[in-house]
């Protein structure tokens, strides 16, 4: 009875810890606060990781990070 208890809290241990490490996909678009035009090629980024991707011509962009990421986004005008 007690090695069957100590499995089954083996396995719910193991089992949230993966719920935990899960992605979910995430996306959006990148405008100008100004005038609402898309942004392209703005860099979006997982802080604290190198996790990212760069919007298209869009402004639209799409990627997979750890809930509860947060995001940076940069553009640098010419």
């Amino acid at each position: 009875m007690k090695k069957r208890i100590l499995r089954l809290l083996l396995v719910e241990l193991i089992l949230s810890g993966t719920l935990l490490a899960q992605n979910i996909n995430v996306g959006g678009v990148v405008v100008d606060k100004k005038t609402g035009e898309p942004l392209i090629g703005a860099t979006v980024m997982q802080k604290g990781a190198s996790n990212g991707t760069v919007t298209d011509i869009d402004g639209k962009f799409a990627f997979a990070l750890p809930a509860g990421s947060i995001l940076l986004i940069s553009y640098v005008a010419i």
